[in-house]
């Protein structure tokens, strides 16, 4: 008799567990079919370039299942789409920007000792002189500052800078860091600017692309305290030059 109540008593229990893992597999067979769709629907939104939701999918993914060993490569997939959309975005930026008539033609040989310039054109307006080795950059600032009333002369390298700024003196001087096409780079013409007499007191900015805060302060330790990340915002250059031109004329009364 007290065998058999044992039995009876095991009975119930091999039914329960029984029924709990047969809950468990049609849970997991679920969280599958979910992870799944959710994979499914994040390759979707990669494929048509919508990274904002495919960012959302992927902490979809990630909830259902933190082990997923995709969740890695996707989040580099969908950095790598942004990096490409703001690059794409940057370029067609540029190329939509119209080439100024009153700009001078640039050259991106690198000049001698007595090659000659471009000509800066006399005007009532301030002059500025940019030095930039990217096309690009370069007639997009040219445009900018000349849309807003600016004289401005475009040169791609600093040794034509050099041969133009020892016979004329422009209101304010541009130059990018690291100007591959050149000779020198922007901190040492800035150096070669300030040995020039009639140059000591024009202002002087510098393009970066580099958040280096060494680069920056090797840079103020010369005497350099205007930097513009590359690439330039609009807003930020004009800022920038009329508080440079400010300081410049009010040093001159």
């Amino acid at each position: 008799m007290k065998l058999r109540r044992t039995k009876q008593q095991e009975e119930p229990s091999r039914e329960e567990t029984q029924r709990k893992l047969e809950e468990k597999r049609k849970a997991d067979e679920e969280r599958k079919r979910q992870i799944s769709e959710a994979v499914k629907r994040l390759e979707g939104h990669l494929k048509a370039g919508k990274v904002d939701l495919a960012s959302l999918e992927l902490e979809e993914v990630r909830k259902l299942d933190r082990r997923n060993p995709y969740i890695g490569a996707f989040e580099e997939r969908i950095e790598q789409i942004r990096l490409e959309q703001k690059k794409k975005s940057l370029e067609e930026e540029k190329e939509s920007i119209p080439k100024p008539a009153s700009m001078p033609e640039t050259r991106k040989h690198t000049p001698s000792s007595t090659a000659k310039p471009p000509q800066p054109v006399r005007s009532a307006q301030p002059k500025i002189l940019v030095i930039e080795d990217d096309p690009g950059t370069l007639l997009a600032i040219g445009h900018i500052l000349t849309k807003h009333g600016y004289d401005v002369t475009s040169l791609e390298t600093s040794d034509e800078a050099l041969v133009l700024l020892t016979r004329w003196t422009p209101d304010l001087i541009i130059s990018d860091i690291n100007l591959s096409t050149s000779s020198i780079g922007g901190f040492t013409l800035y150096e070669e600017v300030r040995r020039l007499e009639h140059l000591d007191d024009v202002p002087f900015v510098v393009l970066t692309s580099h958040a280096d805060e060494k680069l920056q302060r090797i840079g103020k330790e010369m005497g350099i305290d205007e930097y513009l990340s590359k690439p330039v915002h609009q807003e930020n250059l004009v800022a920038a030059v009329r508080g440079k031109l400010k300081r410049f004329g009010a040093r001159k009364r």
